[in-house]
């Protein structure tokens, strides 16, 4: 769905909140959606790891503590806000257009990923109109998906993992350091109404844009001053659209309060440090794009080399590592097909050192490896 028809759908408001649980989920989604308004213009789409080989009673155990409509998706409904959506057993669900549809899954049972798929597809379709919770479960699903959200302007919760019954995907989910709002479940729906009620403010054309101009240079000093780094040379456009998120995220009036407060708080100078960044990545993320480099750089690389040869390649901005281990896979992969023996050096860079951290350590979630191609393996 491109701008245009985002905004010519928006008349009525509707704003979509993708809800990924697992274990221990059910509890929190009841929690969550128990005194939930049905006038608002919100709708709500739940994704859950269920068993395929059993009906899931999901919808009918909901049913019994929210005032919301709700009903197991068949597939082609188009959301509409006052109505739960839940995702049935055996399937993933996507949305296209503002519609639900049902999707088979590729990868065997363990390595499926339902609600990063969900997120990602709702991020793309509904840009900032999109919501994703991330409840109580073990694993790290939705973490990659939140990602998206955050990448396409929605808005990113999770519930506070103390609360959470198993706090893995919580966890997962906060350590991203993308997320904007860490909640109670009983929390979570007034604070999305809260962040929307800013949010669908015409953004082109508020005297919330006008402040945040208006503030910009003192802004990025401040965020200067405590991280380190300097982002007035950085694109206007994404600078007022990050900073007016911020605002909206804190439920504060303009640019000026928000000022106020970022000098006096360290903290959320990181967290714009972060929102700025937006570190969304995976293995072979865009392949096509691998498989061009690997053509056309890659593999004339290793060809024109000699045994003892020394390659090295510079992967700037790697953020959490994945880029850089998905040139190592195609770079051994492409000596062992050509039985060449290549002195091999990636240097991986990025300003962002909590994820430097995570690139140094190369230890991710079972779920993320389920991009990488079969042929690509290390040994």
């Amino acid at each position: 769905m491109n701008g245009d028809e985002i905004t010519a759908e928006r008349e009525d408001g509707l704003c979509i909140v993708g809800i990924g649980a697992s274990a221990g989920g059910l509890e929190a989604i009841r929690e969550m959606l128990a005194n939930a308004p049905t006038d608002a213009n919100l709708a709500y789409v739940v994704i859950q790891h269920l068993d395929p080989n059993h009906e899931s009673l999901l919808a009918e155990l909901l049913s019994r503590h929210t005032d919301l409509s709700v009903r197991q998706v068949s597939g082609g409904e188009r959301i509409r806000a006052g109505n739960v959506y839940i995702i049935p057993p055996g399937v993933g669900l996507s949305v296209s257009k503002g519609h639900l549809d049902l999707t088979a899954f590729e990868q065997p049972r363990g390595l499926r990923r339902p609600i990063d798929d969900f997120f990602e597809s709702l991020a793309i379709d509904q840009g900032r109109f999109a919501a994703c919770v991330i409840l109580s479960g073990t694993g790290a699903d939705g973490s990659a998906g939140l990602r998206a959200i955050k990448e396409h302007g929605g808005v990113c919760v999770v519930q506070d993992p103390r609360t959470a019954k198993y706090d893995g995907m919580p966890t997962s989910a906060q350590n991203t350091g993308l997320v904007d709002l860490i909640r109670t479940p009983s929390q979570i729906v007034g604070a999305s109404q809260q962040y929307y009620a800013h949010s669908l403010a015409n953004p082109k054309d508020t005297k919330l844009v006008k402040t945040v101009e208006s503030n910009l240079d003192d802004i990025c000093g401040v965020v200067r001053n405590f991280v380190g780094h300097d982002f007035s040379g950085y694109k206007k456009s994404t600078l007022l659209r990050r900073i007016q998120r911020r605002i909206q995220v804190l439920d504060l009036r303009d640019a000026e309060e928000y000022l106020q407060h970022i000098r006096s708080d360290p903290q959320e100078c990181e967290l714009l440090f972060r929102d700025l960044l937006i570190n969304v990545t995976r293995f072979f993320r865009d392949p096509e794009h691998f498989e061009v480099l690997r053509e056309t750089a890659i593999r004339p690389l290793v060809q024109n080399s000699g045994n003892e040869d020394d390659i090295r390649i510079w992967v700037s901005g790697c953020s959490s590592g994945e880029e850089a281990y998905s040139l190592a896979m195609l770079v051994a992969e492409e000596c062992r097909e050509l039985k060449r023996s290549v002195n091999v050096q990636i240097f991986a860079t990025d300003i962002d050192e909590q994820m430097l951290r995570i690139a140094r350590e190369g230890s991710y979630p079972q779920a993320a490896l389920v991009d990488i191609p079969e042929d690509c393996t290390v040994e």
